[in-house]
């Protein structure tokens, strides 16, 4: 158990951290999010390890503090969960995170996940993208768009292409034609 020595012990609680994402069940967010204030890297690590099998709209809470944390290795963490973590109700969370951030590794695994969803919000927002945001991003929206598995989507790239008269106009031309 994690009686006195046990529970000072970082590492120790770096596996606990872990084997509570193991159970992928709601109740391991809270205990998760206690342990994510413990002052040792290591315990915070363990935490955006076991936050990637929790699919749960809270569990974003989590990693955007991993994403924000002071140590290098836990924002690893936080960014290869955030690429990982994706499902069908996630899409105001990793939309959020993809607002809130300015680093491009965390918008562009917020859109590798969001492209993932499948959904209309998720290829309305890609589109948003491929329109308005930098160079980088837009090639990261185009290949997404390009394997975005709902056929639903072509009438809304249609609507979005017969406004645009800027750059992105071409690139949306291409995916009308795929």
């Amino acid at each position: 158990g994690l009686r006195a020595g046990n529970a000072a012990d970082p590492a120790r609680l770096a596996e606990v951290a872990q084997s509570l994402g193991d159970l992928a069940a709601y109740p391991a967010l809270r205990p998760l999010e206690r342990l994510f204030t413990h002052s040792d890297p290591r315990v915070r690590r363990g935490v955006m390890s076991a936050v990637r099998s929790l699919y749960f709209k809270r569990s974003y809470g989590l990693l955007a503090r991993g994403l924000r944390d002071p140590d290098e290795e836990v924002r690893r963490g936080a960014l290869e969960a955030l690429e990982g973590l994706h499902f069908p109700a996630a899409f105001d969370p990793l939309s959020r995170i993809f607002r809130e951030f300015s680093d491009p590794a965390i918008k562009q695994a917020a859109l590798v996940s969001i492209g993932r969803l499948g959904s209309l919000d998720a290829g309305e927002l890609l589109i948003e993208v491929l329109r308005h945001e930098s160079r980088f991003l837009r090639d990261v929206a185009r290949r997404l768009l390009t394997n975005f598995g709902n056929p639903d989507l072509a009438p809304l790239i249609r609507r979005h292409y017969e406004v645009e008269s800027g750059p992105a106009r071409a690139e949306l031309e291409q995916l009308l034609r795929r």
